[in-house]
């Protein structure tokens, strides 16, 4: 979904009629947005996930996740989605 919104011609991409997303994340989301208003946001957008800052995200992603995973009991069942935000 991510890649083809940013792919996708301006002019094909318009507001869904069944707009689920967008009316959980808000009227700024960027699933509400059409025409020069969605241009300009998918271009504020585009930069952070060309190929490689997705490379150095997935880096930084890694070392983040070894670094908390140390610090978590072994053995023991416990809440994984306090800690990873």
């Amino acid at each position: 979904l991510v890649k083809d919104l940013f792919s996708t011609s301006r002019d094909l991409v318009g507001r869904p009629q069944n707009n689920l997303g967008g009316d959980v994340l808000g009227p700024g989301s960027i699933f509400n947005l059409e025409g020069d208003e969605l241009l300009a946001r998918r271009t504020l957008l585009l930069p952070p996930f060309n190929g490689k800052n997705m490379r150095a995200y997935e880096d930084i992603t890694e070392q983040e996740v070894i670094r908390e995973m140390q610090s978590w009991p072994e053995g023991v069942e416990f809440e994984t989605l306090e800690p990873m935000m």
